[in-house]
């Protein structure tokens, strides 16, 4: 569920407004990046337990991600410029507060 403020502003175009828990890292932390310039949040898919993941394709001028939870798995679409820092930071920012929970 959303919390307060996450999917407020120009990034975010409020037709879907529920995204799992672990995804929270990765939309906050595009929400904060120039290159980013629109966060899409897609379907959410119940899943058999599992640990964290993140997973990052590209696709026609974004990227296509797909954020594994506990019991859950969602998609998410970014797109904007410079991708490749992008990719860098979120993966970088995943793998940091993922560190303790390997």
């Amino acid at each position: 569920m959303a919390k307060n403020g996450v999917l407020r502003g120009k990034k975010f175009n409020g037709n879907h407004s529920t995204f799992i828990a672990e995804a929270e890292l990765v939309i906050v932390t595009a929400k904060t990046m120039t290159q980013v310039k629109k966060v899409v949040l897609g379907v959410i898919a119940p899943k058999n337990s599992s640990q964290p993941r993140l997973k990052v394709t590209p696709v026609q001028g974004g990227l296509r991600i797909l954020v594994r939870g506990k019991n859950a798995i969602q998609e998410l679409f970014i797109y904007g410029d410079d991708l490749d820092a992008v990719i860098k930071k979120l993966t970088t920012k995943w793998d940091e507060a993922n560190h303790d929970r390997s």
